[in-house]
Formats: structure tokens, C-alpha cells, sequence
């Protein structure tokens, strides 16, 4: 029988969910004790999958709705941007002239600290760990703005250096054992030092499913701003700043014993809930059921697409999969596909030629977007190019 990865208590309850097309048989489960989502897997098909790439030549080129992971990668950047944001609204309560040094603890491609030094003006010493040679890249970027970067892992990253300022972004929840990510971090902190932590919010997800599944086979554990307070402060972490932001992400500012009181920057009603194994259950149910929609939908997109010459795909990521896998949407009803972030990592997702937005010089007649949600910004530089250009979400098509 299976032991919760936090409070070790017997998990008596089978699967509530299974992911489509996992590499290393991944099922999803709850803790009753403390309510911690987590899954579990075949140990050693995990280890073989584990995300240990030290090719930097590796050929980035797929992307899936299911829970099979992806090398892309390109998450980080758009929360590195929003830590930025955070910062200069001044909502992060941080006295940033006390900082002397700065960690990324799984940096990625380096958006966030390649660009720390211009927010930690009195920062002289900054580190980065990153296991996969193939996304940072050059070393010379990071040599030039005196970064330290470390092909190491939080677990075997030895030093007597303590870092005031720690940044874990998406990171945490790829580990087993919360508790042991935890102790590792406050082994870095300093005895006044700050800790900055982004997780996927489990709350944005589970009662509107997607198309794309939000269990994957890199996730291990799964946090709603409850139980990721909880296990915080199990760990001695006192939260000082916590926000769920609204867009897939908890954002979390803790200090190790701190007397500060918990700020809560955003409420709402789901701010304080709890997922049950029903709500997984019904979760599983759902988006089974929204996928056998998509070929209904996939036929209504192309019937009104036809109807125009020039037309692009906003979005190339999971959602526009599943409409390809689920709803066998010909990939050739699209003159142009785009994807922002995307193109960072690579130009070619799924055997499709993708590209940048401003980059593009074809006018658009029309413009479906494969997004989570319908982006106004976007929306505004597409009727830039055409005013009239006609734009539709994909969740219209159903």
C-alpha cells in the first residue's frame, strides 16, 4: 500500500484519475490525512525518463496533450516575466538592498537569473542549477554577467555559501519527497534570507478541465494554496506574502521562523479550499468527456474556416494537439501558426513550422487561438495587421 509523499499516511483510496499516454504508467491519488495530490508511478520507468539530459544538441520538436512530458519547456519564462511584474508593482515585501546573494535553484534557460542583477543592485554572488545542458546554452551569457552555473541538483549541490534570496519556479512539485525539497532549500537560506516559490495551482485547473490533461509525467506532487501553506510550514517556513494568482500559479514568499503574519494579496472563495477525491474523480470524467466532443468541433472550426484564405493559428502548444489527436483536425486548414514562448525553444512543434507573431508578414483574414484563455493582447496586434481580421477561441467551436 502506498504512503502519502508528505505526512506518510496510508493512501487507502485507489486511482482517482489516470492520464492518456504516460511513459512511466502514472496514476493519480489523494491523501486523505492531508489532502496532498500526488502521483505515483512505475519507479523504474521514472528513472529511465527522469529529466537528467546533458545533450545540449537535443532536437526539441514535440509537444502532447497527455501526460507524456516535454522537452521544450518554456514555462519559466513567462513566470520569470511575472516575478518581474510582481516586483515592480512593489507587492513583494522584500528590503532588496539587503540581498548579497541569489540562487535559481532549477534555472532552466535563465530567464529569471539572467536578469536578477537588475533588480538585486547589492547582490554580488549569483548561482544556477541546471541539471540539462541542452537549455541553458551558451556559457559565455552567464560568465559575462558573473553568474555561477552548476550542472547539479538541489540534492547534491554541496557549498557553506548561504543565499539570501532562494528561487524555486516550477521545480518542487517534480520531486518526491516535498519534505526533503524543503530541508534542502533552508539548507541554502540564510538566517534572514527569503524564499521564493511558484507552483502550478491545482485549484485553476480541476473544476474547468482542458483539453491538454494538467497530470503529467514530471509531476510527482500537486499543490492548492492550502495544503502548500501546510506543508510549508510542517517544514519551519513562515509565509510572509502568498498569492493565487488566478493564471495556473501559486506564488509563495517565506522565511525560515519569521514572526511576520501571512499576507494574502488576492482572496477569493477557492483561496482556503481543499480538493477531494470526488472532485478528481469528476475531474477524470470530464475531460474523457470534452475530448469525445472534439471531433464535433474540429469539423464546426473547419466549416467556418474555409470560408476565408489567409487564416492563422494562435497557439501551438497542448490544446492544439488534442484537437489534432482527439479531433483530427487537418493541420493544413492553417496558413500560419504561431506561438510566442514556443519559439523561444524551438521552430518545428509537432511537425509543424511555427513562428513569432511580429515576425510574421502575411495578413491575417482569420485567426483561431488555441489558448487557455482568449488573449485580448493579441486579439489587439492581429487587428493591427487586419482590422478585419475575424478571431475566434476554440472553446467556441463547441
Amino acid at each position: 500500500m502506498r504512503k502519502c509523499r508528505s505526512c506518510s499516511a496510508l493512501i487507502k483510496k485507489p486511482f482517482a484519475h489516470k492520464p492518456n499516454g504516460s511513459e512511466i504508467d502514472l496514476e493519480i491519488f489523494i491523501c486523505e490525512n492531508c489532502s496532498l495530490i500526488q502521483g505515483f508511478c512505475d519507479e523504474k520507468k521514472y528513472s529511465l525518463k527522469n529529466d537528467n539530459f546533458k545533450n545540449p544538441e537535443l532536437i526539441l520538436s514535440e509537444i502532447s496533450c497527455d501526460s507524456k512530458y516535454s522537452n521544450i519547456r518554456v514555462g519559466k519564462q513567462q513566470m520569470a516575466d511575472k516575478f518581474f511584474q510582481l516586483v515592480k508593482k512593489d507587492l513583494l515585501p522584500i528590503d532588496f538592498s539587503k540581498i548579497n546573494s541569489v540562487i535559481d535553484v532549477r534555472s532552466a534557460r535563465g530567464s529569471f537569473i539572467l536578469n536578477a542583477h537588475k533588480l538585486f543592485n547589492s547582490a554580488k554572488l549569483f548561482f544556477a542549477l541546471e541539471q540539462d545542458h541542452y537549455l541553458y546554452g551558451n556559457i559565455d551569457n552567464y560568465k559575462n554577467k558573473n553568474i555561477t552555473i552548476l550542472d547539479n541538483s538541489i540534492y547534491n549541490f554541496k557549498t557553506k555559501e548561504k543565499f539570501d534570496f532562494v528561487y524555486s519556479c516550477h521545480t518542487m512539485e517534480h520531486y518526491k519527497n516535498p519534505n526533503h525539497y524543503l530541508s534542502s532549500i533552508k539548507s541554502l537560506l540564510s538566517n534572514n534570507g527569503y524564499f521564493f516559490l511558484d507552483v502550478p495551482n491545482t485549484l485553476d485547473f480541476i473544476f474547468t478541465p482542458s483539453l491538454d490533461d494538467f497530470f503529467y509525467d514530471k509531476h510527482l506532487i500537486y499543490f492548492e494554496p492550502e495544503t502548500l501553506k501546510e506543508i510549508l510550514e510542517k517544514n519551519g517556513f513562515s509565509i510572509i506574502w502568498l498569492r493565487n494568482s488566478g493564471n495556473g500559479c501559486i506564488e509563495c514568499l517565506s522565511q525560515i521562523n519569521h514572526s511576520q503574519s501571512l499576507l494574502n494579496q488576492r482572496q477569493d472563495s477557492n483561496q482556503s479550499r481543499k480538493i477531494t477525491y470526488k472532485n478528481l474523480l469528476n475531474y477524470s470524467l470530464s475531460i474523457n468527456k470534452l475530448r469525445k466532443k472534439l471531433p464535433n468541433a474540429s469539423r464546426a472550426l473547419t466549416n467556418w474556416l474555409v470560408n476565408y484564405k489567409s487564416t492563422f493559428a494562435i497557439g501551438s502548444g497542448r490544446i492544439l494537439d488534442a484537437f489534432i489527436k482527439y479531433g483530427s483536425l487537418d493541420k493544413k486548414l492553417f496558413n500560419i501558426y504561431v506561438d510566442n514562448f514556443l519559439f523561444d525553444a524551438t521552430k518545428e512543434v509537432n511537425n509543424l513550422k511555427i513562428s513569432k507573431l511580429k515576425s510574421v508578414k502575411q495578413i491575417p483574414d482569420a485567426a483561431v487561438m488555441f489558448t487557455r484563455n482568449f488573449n485580448e493582447s493579441i486579439e489587439k496586434k492581429l487587428k493591427e495587421l487586419n482590422p478585419e481580421c475575424k478571431i475566434k477561441h476554440w472553446k467556441e467551436f463547441f
